[in-house]
């Protein structure tokens, strides 16, 4: 992965300390991501809202983007290969949704990102925080919309 996608595989502080079994499931993930796919979930790690569950888990809401979105984002003029990227971050389970069926002109992404894609960023951050306190999210923290 490059050092320009936002998360980085080396030297991770907070994949070490905590434990080889949870932290193997970032690694194996961290693995499998292209250098678009790094920077297209650290995008939507960021900008998709999040909230805490009234069970005390992490969510994060929707977030929309257009294929010329995604285009400038990545970097990557090919649609068809964003949509394969996009895909396959659906099918690691990190993101919900991916690209929106429909009769529109413009291609539009639903990039929200799932509860593990939130514990991946900020595992990668260096952060030992749950995403809950990293985000500083807490009950009145509004639903997303």
């Amino acid at each position: 992965m490059d050092e320009n996608s936002g998360i980085k595989v080396q030297d991770l502080p907070g994949i070490a300390p905590v434990g080889r079994a949870v932290n193997w499931i970032f690694i194996q993930l961290l693995g499998q991501l292209t250098a678009m796919q790094a920077r297209s979930l650290k995008f939507a790690c960021e900008s998709a809202p999040k909230i805490l569950m009234p069970n005390g888990l992490v969510a994060a809401g929707s977030l929309h983007l257009t294929a010329d979105d995604l285009v400038t984002l990545t970097g990557c003029g090919d649609v068809q290969r964003i949509d394969r990227e996009v895909d396959h971050l659906r099918a690691l389970g990190l993101i919900s949704k991916g690209f929106i069926a429909g009769v529109g002109a413009q291609a539009t992404a639903d990039m929200q990102p799932t509860a593990l894609a939130l514990h991946l960023y900020v595992r990668s951050q260096g952060s030992l925080q749950t995403p809950v306190d990293y985000y500083g999210l807490s009950a009145t923290t509004a639903p997303p919309a």
